[in-house]
């Protein structure tokens, strides 16, 4: 039996193919241009919410075993309205990286 192709493995190919770290809408935006979000199938409207979530899970559940390493996180949220008639949001901006080995790790987790 085929294993389904995931948000995560999704993540882990364009942070592997771009090679540079990215926050959840750029890892989206870039999985549509090379065609990867049709292998997804998802019908939600905010694939990139899911998409940080599941990279947050996996830090979480697997800490230095994750293969995702956050590489900055903001200082304070980015708020963002979409029109001046909506209340303010939160906009994610921490970036993921794929890590390369322990060394870089342990270098930037410190």
């Amino acid at each position: 039996m085929k294993s389904k192709y995931t948000f995560l493995d999704l993540c882990k190919e364009v942070l592997t193919q771009s090679n540079k770290p990215m926050t959840p809408n750029e890892i989206w935006d870039f999985a549509k241009q090379i065609g990867l979000d049709e292998k997804i199938g998802s019908t939600g409207k905010t694939p990139s919410a899911t998409i940080g979530a599941r990279l947050y899970v996996d830090i979480r559940d697997n800490g230095e075993e994750s293969k995702i390493l956050p590489i900055s996180k903001p200082l304070s949220p980015t708020l963002t309205t979409a029109s001046p008639s909506r209340k303010p949001r939160k906009t994610n901006t921490t970036k993921f990286s794929m890590t390369k080995n322990t060394k870089s790790i342990s270098r930037i987790r410190k």
